[in-house]
């Protein structure tokens, strides 16, 4: 139990956390996370007597850790949330993944992305009728690009997807590099 309960506080926190950034700051929640975090430790080190203590100790370490990562999970995803995609790919390059396994990996992991930033973005009011009716609109050319990607990943072989894949990501960093 005392494993699980700082998970479950931790994972509770991350769904409040971009309204207490909205409403507070990043730096504000970062800070009473890490604040958190160090009451959480220094209680496990004074008082660990009862069971109990120890149990309010990592729930509250839980609150802390969750505070901070979700923070710092939504500053790296404004900073790079338009060009994560390099990122994955030179992870999943890392892995050595066949053509096959890197395009669905990647295509479902942009594709959860994009779909949790638009969830968020609904729920805090930044998107309109508009906006989604537009966004619901390009479904179908994300369609229409999968299946000629499906078409064209059929015909190229491992090396040669490996070769441009590192072009795409040297190119890309290039650019990022020049801005």
């Amino acid at each position: 139990m005392a494993i699980s309960a700082p998970a479950v506080a931790s994972f509770l926190v991350g769904f409040c956390t971009s309204r207490l950034i909205h409403a507070f700051g990043a730096r504000a929640v970062i800070v009473t996370g890490t604040v958190l975090c160090s009451v959480a430790f220094a209680s496990m080190a004074l008082f660990h007597d009862a069971t109990w203590q120890l149990y309010v100790a990592t729930t509250v370490q839980g609150v802390g850790s969750g505070l901070v990562f979700s923070s710092l999970a939504g500053v790296v995803g404004t900073v790079f949330g338009g060009v994560a995609g390099p990122l994955y790919a030179i992870y999943l390059n890392i892995l050595r993944l066949d053509k096959d396994r890197f395009r669905v990996t990647i295509t479902t992991i942009l594709m959860v992305q994009a779909l949790m930033r638009i969830t968020g973005y609904v729920a805090l009011d930044f998107y309109g009728a508009g906006t989604l009716l537009l966004l619901g609109s390009a479904l179908p050319l994300v369609w229409i690009g999968a299946g000629i990607a499906d078409r064209f990943s059929a015909r190229i072989n491992q090396q040669v997807f490996n070769r441009v894949v590192g072009a795409v990501l040297m190119v890309s960093g290039a650019t990022l590099l020049l801005k």
